[in-house]
């Protein structure tokens, strides 16, 4: 009778490990906090630029880092609202709206285009 309370014990321990990590997986895969490579701009007219591997987005908690070598580096502030992220740039607040968002891809319609980013 020992033996099954103890089986039944490391069984419960293991299913609480589990469940206490699913939430937080879940979590990750709709945060936008990551270092993004930028494959490709789609412009309005439905143009296409596909960029470099180097050319990146890195989100932070308050912070957008943007490195595209043909245009350089820019750091902007924002603020993130649901899908919209407020962005300042200069003295202007501009959106950057999260179109779609999953474990390994992200798009942000931008005043540029859409960003089709990848983890």
């Amino acid at each position: 009778m020992k033996n099954v309370a103890k089986i039944f014990s490391v069984i419960c321990l293991i299913l609480l490990g589990c469940t206490a990590c699913v939430p937080e997986t879940q979590t990750d895969e709709k945060s936008i906090k990551y270092k993004w490579q930028l494959l490709q701009v789609i412009y309005d007219d439905g143009s296409i630029n596909k960029l470099e591997q180097d050319n990146f987005v890195l989100i932070d908690d308050h912070e957008i880092l943007e490195v595209i070598h043909q245009h350089g580096s820019r750091r902007y502030p924002y603020i993130r609202k649901k899908s919209i992220l407020h962005v300042t740039s200069g003295e202007t607040i501009i959106e950057w709206e999260i179109i779609s968002l999953d474990a390994n891809k992200l798009q942000l319609k931008t005043p540029i285009g859409v960003y089709v980013l990848r983890r």
